[in-house]
């Protein structure tokens, strides 16, 4: 996926006299690029070059680059968490891309005016003045030298009468965005400086600060001159490209991918969770937090069995089915053969959650879950199944099939598991017809079209 968002983890910081002194010592590498273009951080250059710069008045601000060999003295933390002002954060290889919290930008900070920030010893490795139009965006990117991650924060000047600023941040992993963060806070120059800061994980404790500050020119200042020059050309020099999302299958595809190959360097339990919670796999979700790591070894070991790698990255749905039937059959294993009494009741507890009464037969089960050719198909024969035993004699199956059914909505209308047998079956026998009924119709819709 060839997203538009480029690099950054930057650690922006408001310049502060009180703030707590840096440690002396290297300070990390970094190369410096900067940007114009008219679109968002999220588009890209939207090709609106030509657009006059008639529309108002530009918006100026400074950005001054510091590299550091720490951003803080040990156990102190300034600033604070630039997560809690996130609007917007995702990771765009995933199919689903929002994300419920940050991990490649987790330590970032965040400052502003008058609040406790590290205190810069050197003089700024960059410095700028910039300019922007309404509908321009302004990228500064940082790549630490011989690292594989790089930064980028984006500056956005939205169109019509809004005020205030618009701040992102993107993270790239060997050219591929993993994260990126939109601030829920606009940022405006007459409110004074503010700014981000992240470590460099790559560097132990060293990062970089990016500050913003205001910066107000006389109307025929050289220096808000060149600034428009300088916003003028970059923008024109930039190709209009549309944002290349990838479909919703390739996304997933590349996602998966990546995590398979994580798991053949990491037996991680979080891995494998992760790759469950993407393929919406929510009976594998259960098993892999209930089973013990042993067992989790055997099912990572099993995963591209007859399957192959690369098979299931490019075929989720396969791969969530397949992942599915692993989880069941490991759970039936479990109480077929236990390793142990706890073992057992543990592998029980999740049958009857997952399978309804049909947990109480495993036998059956590690039969049915392999005939399975898609996760709709395996419902349906997990409902057929409890389905039946609603007729069972023994009130305890059929009470434990209804619950199943009734958590998903497939319960006949009408049925009391405990009621007299006479009103069972009327209630089981109107259901039948029902369905009959409705199976006719949407076959005869079918033969009509």
């Amino acid at each position: 996926m060839r997203c538009f968002l480029f690099l950054l983890a930057l650690l922006v910081s408001c310049r502060s006299s009180a703030g707590p002194e840096v440690p002396t010592g290297p300070a990390l590498e970094a190369e410096v690029t900067t940007q114009y273009f008219y679109g968002s951080p999220l588009s890209g250059p939207t090709g609106d070059a030509a657009r006059p710069t008639l529309l108002g008045q530009p918006w100026t601000f400074a950005v001054e680059l510091l590299t550091w060999s720490s951003i803080d003295r040990p156990g102190t933390t300034p600033g604070r968490s630039l997560t809690e002002q996130a609007a917007l954060l995702v990771d765009p290889r995933r199919g689903q891309p929002i994300l419920a919290s940050a991990q490649a930008l987790r330590d970032a900070r965040w400052w502003k005016q008058g609040e406790v920030a590290p205190r810069a010893e050197e003089p700024p490795s960059f410095s700028e003045q910039v300019a922007l139009w309404p509908g321009q965006t302004y990228r500064l990117g940082i790549l630490p030298r011989g690292a594989q991650r790089a930064w980028s924060l984006f500056v956005h000047r939205p169109m019509g009468g809004a005020r205030g600023l618009s701040l992102a941040l993107a993270v790239e992993d060997g050219g591929e965005v993993i994260e990126l963060m939109q601030w829920q806070e606009t940022w405006t120059p007459e409110s004074g400086s503010c700014g981000i800061g992240l470590q460099a994980p790559q560097a132990g404790r060293a990062g970089a600060l990016v500050q913003l500050a205001p910066w107000v020119p006389p109307a025929e200042s050289p220096q808000l001159a060149a600034a428009l020059e300088r916003g003028t050309r970059q923008a024109a020099l930039t190709h209009p490209r549309p944002l290349d999302l990838p479909t919703e299958l390739e996304a997933r595809s590349r996602y998966l991918a990546a995590e398979l190959d994580r798991l053949r360097t990491t037996q991680d339990r979080a891995v494998l969770l992760s790759l469950a919670t993407e393929l919406r796999a929510t009976r594998a979700q259960d098993w892999i937090l209930l089973a013990p790591e042993e067992t989790l070894q055997a099912l990572i070991a099993s995963m591209g069995q007859g399957v192959g790698r690369l098979a299931l990255a490019d075929q989720p749905q396969r791969f969530a089915l397949h992942l599915e039937a692993l989880a069941l059959r490991q759970a039936a294993e479990a109480v077929t053969s236990p390793a142990s009494p706890t073992a057992a009741q543990r592998a029980r507890a999740f049958l009857y959650r997952h399978a309804g009464q049909l947990g109480a037969y495993p036998d059956v089960l590690l039969e049915l879950a392999p005939l399975a050719t898609s996760l709709e198909d395996l419902d349906a024969r997990l409902a057929a199944e409890n389905h039946i035993y609603l007729e069972d004699s023994n009130r305890s199956a059929r009470l434990r099939a209804f619950e199943w059914l009734k958590a998903r909505g497939q319960e006949p209308h009408g049925y009391d598991p405990l009621t007299r047998s006479s009103q069972r079956q009327a209630a089981l026998q109107r259901w039948r017809e029902q369905f009959d009924q409705r199976a006719a119709e949407e076959s005869a819709t079918g033969d009509e079209q």
